[in-house]
């Protein structure tokens, strides 16, 4: 048999692109014993395939697929592993303060309120001013408006506390130790201001980064003194790619939408970049004759447009999205250049190659899935494997326009169909309005907006004033932009909450896509109505993979770790929730709904909530549970009056499906009961926030929660609670029983009061959140960071 590639592959960079990502999906496993398998599976499919002769590959390239395999490996597992040295700014995490000196490192994106500062660590100094060499990155979360001329590759010194990031607390809440660490990022640390940093060198001799990003910022003050606010944050993300000062209720439109991705700048932007560049500069060779007689003016085109296309993407910042822009960019003009023929997939997957080999755990990114799925879709959906016909008559003007709407709403529905699954996994949301903003926006933007902002960014070292007058023009564009997507996300249903898919469901929906896009495409009627039967199968798995988990699903009970609060939320075997809100957060940044509860239930593909209960009138609980009545409506309202007044101010609803309740009274639901148990009756009004205890009987399992300062309350009925929730330091619970477990929650009390705890006593600040699931007649209940667990019995279900 022969060994040819083409035979076997089409696209021969397709197993070294999958060598690629697959080996750093395997190394970026938190089990080992998992990554080992994968592996193992791997090598042996490779090998077995060799010998058996499945893969028409020669020896050399199967090695070099192995090793493919095995660099991307290695390389992510040793970011998420890493064996620091011993003077790495990560080791001298504590609670005391150093003086740290370092270089500022790209990419640099001042926000409005906060800002990430990546710090390349020289050295520590002590107060005593003992200089400790030191090494490794630090990432600064500065707060506040960047009012302080800092720029990428200037030495500043500045005084702050080192720490480690710290693991999610909370079951399917964002991981951001992993998310740094896969930027090679240990370290964290904190300021009040950019007037904090103490600039000791400038960095302008040296740094070529520092003197782009002069460049960057100036260009950025000029656009905001020349569009009004707030649609100079958006002229510098369209052109720039200054994002970080884009305002957040400007960001929700687009969300809502579903356009985020023209705040971006991706392949939309850089296509039409290299256009433009490409016709202005063959546009001014054509002004010197000479040229066309004893030169290649194509070939000359093509390298000063990779020239500028490289200022373009270092000015940017230099984003996934955009480097991969860059490359097929820089790919179609090499085929220019050689005067060669290539095809889009070679050239998508070149780009892969490129970005996979230098950065493996890129195929973690978010902008790395999204991107090379939708260039990926659109491809297949748009290539063609015929000749084009010939003989075409040529169109008119509303030809031509209908042929553009056209190829605009294909290529959006391909991009949008090949990028749900990850949009729905990542964000867990989508947005009706989505096509429709996309059919609008991806026009307006190609051939108005972008291309006057681009030309005005030319004609700036040459003619200010004119310049400054098409900057103009672009925001009043851009201000029509956003009056048109603030109308399309005024609608009720402009985003709705989507359940994140297992692994095995997005195989089975890219299956079921591939072979419908196939099925389309297909000239022979019985190759489609093959294609068609195999895509209705994958339909028919993915619908059932949806479907029968649910049949398996336990009834669980899952308390949160949160700052200074506890949230409980008691999910029924069909489906069902009732959720318990007693946050107490005091910072203005804390959001519990969208970090902690929402990915749990969405997750756990909670479809009906039947009893919401706001605990107190905290501004972070009413806040989380406002976001929570927007993604479900709940049977029940359960409230103290202050909370469900505080509740109405900040989310206004008047549905009448809901019943609001005032406690105390007990509510039985679905197997479910809880009930607030009030302080002793005949008790002198007090100004101070009362908390009232909850009690919870699910499943034989009776959990009483008691929040800061319920020690002292009275009134409850005697008995033993097989778990109790509560802040109090000691076990003994006054006028109880000591219940079977305690879990203690962050409260009103000194970190130094901490108690060591004991195989039954978990403590929320050390063990993060605790999941309790029923397995018949017993309980098991685990930790969800230290991964302690062990089982309890209840015999029958008390109601």
């Amino acid at each position: 048999m022969t060994r040819n590639p083409r035979r076997f592959f089409s696209l021969p960079l397709v197993p070294f692109v999958a060598a690629l990502a697959g080996g750093a999906a395997a190394g970026g496993m938190v089990d080992p014993v998992a990554a080992t398998a994968v592996s193992l599976v791997f090598f042996t499919l490779l090998t077995a395939g060799f010998l058996r002769r499945w893969i028409g590959l020669p020896l050399k390239a199967i090695i070099a697929v192995a090793g493919c395999f095995a660099v991307s490996f290695f390389s992510v597992y040793a970011l998420l592993h890493p064996t620091l040295p011993k003077n790495h700014v990560a080791n001298f995490a504590g609670r005391s303060r150093w003086i740290i000196e370092g270089k500022i490192l790209p990419p640099f994106d001042p926000g409005l309120t906060k800002s990430q500062v990546t710090v390349d660590v020289r050295a520590l100094f002590t107060h005593d001013q003992r200089r400790i060499p030191a090494c490794g990155k630090l990432r600064v979360s500065v707060y506040g408006p960047y009012t302080r001329t800092v720029f990428v590759g200037d030495t500043v010194r500045f005084v702050s506390a080192v720490s480690r990031p710290r693991p999610p607390g909370n079951p399917f809440s964002f991981d951001y130790r992993r998310f740094l660490a896969l930027r090679r990022i240990y370290a964290t640390a904190r300021l009040s201001g950019f007037s904090r940093f103490v600039v000791l060198d400038t960095g302008r001799r040296v740094s070529w980064r520092g003197a782009v990003d002069r460049l960057r910022q100036h260009l950025n003050r000029w656009i905001t003194a020349a569009i009004p606010a707030p649609y100079n944050a958006l002229a510098s993300a369209f052109l720039i790619g200054y994002r970080g000062q884009v305002p957040p209720s400007i960001r929700d439109v687009f969300i809502r939408c579903g356009a985020a991705h023209l705040i971006a700048i991706s392949g939309l932007h850089l296509g039409i970049v290299s256009i433009l560049l490409f016709i202005i500069i063959r546009r001014l060779l054509a002004l010197f004759p000479r040229v066309f007689l004893y030169m290649d003016v194509q070939r000359i085109t093509a390298i000063l447009t990779f020239v500028f296309l490289l200022f373009y993407l270092v000015l940017t910042g230099g984003r996934v999205s955009t480097v991969r822009a860059f490359i097929m960019a820089a790919a179609f003009l090499a085929v220019l250049f050689f005067r060669r023929t290539s095809r889009l997939a070679d050239i998508l997957l070149l780009a892969a190659l490129v970005i996979l080999f230098f950065q493996p755990q890129a195929v973690f990114f978010v902008s790395f899935q999204l991107t090379f799925a939708a260039v990926a879709g659109i491809i297949l959906g748009v290539s063609r494997d015929h000749a084009p016909e010939t003989g075409r008559t040529e169109r008119g003007p509303l030809g031509k326009a209908g042929l553009w709407v056209g190829a605009t709403l294909v290529i959006t529905l391909l991009a949008m169909a090949a990028t749900f699954p990850i949009a729905a996994y990542h964000f867990h949301r989508a947005s009706p309005m989505a096509l429709l903003a996309n059919l609008f926006g991806i026009s307006y933007v190609a051939l108005v907006m972008l291309p006057v902002g681009l030309i005005s960014l030319i004609l700036y070292p040459f003619s200010t004033l004119l310049a400054t007058l098409l900057l103009r023009i672009d925001g009043f564009l851009i201000e029509g932009l956003v009056d048109v997507f603030r109308f399309l996300a005024g609608f009720s249903y402009s985003r709705v909450y989507v359940y994140p898919p297992r692994w095995y469901e997005i195989v089975f929906y890219y299956v079921a896509f591939v072979l419908t896009v196939l099925a389309i495409k297909a000239k022979d009627n019985e190759a489609r109505k093959r294609t068609w039967a195999l895509a209705a199968g994958c339909a028919g798995l993915l619908i059932v993979s949806f479907w029968v988990p649910r049949a398996f699903r336990r009834p669980t009970v899952t308390v949160f770790s949160v700052k200074k609060g506890v949230y409980v939320a008691a999910t029924w075997k069909n489906g069902h929730a009732v959720l318990i809100c007693n946050g107490m957060g005091d910072g203005t940044f804390q959001d519990d709904a969208r970090w902690v509860l929402l990915p749990y239930l969405l997750n756990r593909r909670i479809g009906a909530l039947d009893a919401l209960v706001v605990a107190n009138s905290s501004p972070v609980n009413l806040r989380a549970a406002a976001e929570i009545l927007s993604y479900r409506h709940p049977a029940y309202l359960v409230g103290t009056r202050s909370a469900l007044y505080g509740l109405e101010t900040v989310c206004p609803s008047k549905d009448s499906h809901i019943t609001r309740v005032t406690v105390p009274r007990p509510l039985a639901l679905n197997g479910m009961r809880f009930e607030y148990l009030s302080p002793k009756e005949g008790a002198g009004p007090s100004r101070r926030r009362r908390f009232q205890t909850v009690r919870l009987t699910f499943e034989g399992l009776r959990v009483l929660i008691r929040p800061p300062g319920g020690r002292g309350e009275r009134g409850r009925p005697q008995g033993r609670p097989d778990l109790l929730l509560t802040t109090s330091k000691g076990p003994e619970v006054a006028g109880e029983e000591t219940p079977a477990v305690i879990v203690r929650y962050p409260g009103m009390y000194p970190r130094h009061a901490r108690r060591r705890t004991g195989a039954g006593d978990f403590d929320l600040r050390r063990d993060g959140a605790v999941i309790l699931e029923n397995a018949g007649k017993s309980w098991r209940l685990k930790s969800y960071l230290t991964r302690r667990s062990f089982h309890f019995w209840r015999s029958a279900t008390t109601r």
